[in-house]
C-alpha cells in the first residue's frame, strides 16, 4: 500500500479508510470514476465527520509523496467534483468546499508539499471546484 502518511484517525475509522485508500489505488486511465462510489450519498450531510473524513483520506492521497503520476490530482477532482454536482447548492456549495480545503490546508502535514499541492488546487480551479477571488468581495479603489 503506497500511502504512508495517514491522517490521524480513531481505530474505529482506520478499517474504512484502508478500503479507501485501496479504492483510490485500483483507479488507472481505464477506470470509470462515475462508477466509483468514494463520497457518502448524495443524501448525507457534508457536515458529517464521514464526508470530513473521506475528504481529508482523498486530498491527502492526492498530495502524498509516494504516489506517482497526474492521475491522482485529476482523480481526487473529479471525484469531488462528481460528488459537488450530485449534490449541487444542496449540500456542499462552493463556500462550504472552499472552507473544508482551507481547513485542510490548515491541519494536514502533507499539504506542506507545495508542488503537490499546487498540482490538486490547479486542477481544481480549472474545474470550477475553488476560485480565491470569489472568497473576498470585490472593491474597487478610487482616489
Amino acid at each position: 500500500m503506497l500511502f504512508r502518511i495517514l491522517p490521524l484517525r480513531a481505530l474505529g475509522h482506520l478499517g474504512s479508510m484502508v478500503v479507501d485508500i485501496q479504492k483510490l489505488n485500483s483507479i488507472s486511465c481505464t477506470t470509470d470514476v462515475s462508477k466509483i462510489g468514494f463520497f457518502p450519498s448524495p443524501s448525507g450531510d457534508p457536515s458529517s465527520s464521514v464526508f470530513t473524513e473521506k475528504l481529508d483520506t482523498l486530498l491527502t492521497w492526492a498530495v502524498t509523496s509516494l504516489q506517482f503520476g497526474p492521475r491522482c490530482p485529476l482523480a481526487a477532482v473529479t471525484l469531488l467534483g462528481q460528488y459537488h454536482a450530485r449534490t449541487a447548492s444542496r449540500e456542499l456549495s462552493c463556500a462550504i468546499l472552499h472552507d473544508y480545503l482551507f481547513d485542510w490546508l490548515d491541519t494536514s502535514d502533507v499539504a506542506a508539499d507545495l508542488r503537490s499541492v499546487s498540482a490538486l488546487f490547479r486542477k481544481l480551479v480549472k474545474d470550477s471546484l475553488f476560485d480565491y477571488a470569489s472568497l473576498y468581495p470585490k472593491t474597487c479603489c478610487t482616489q
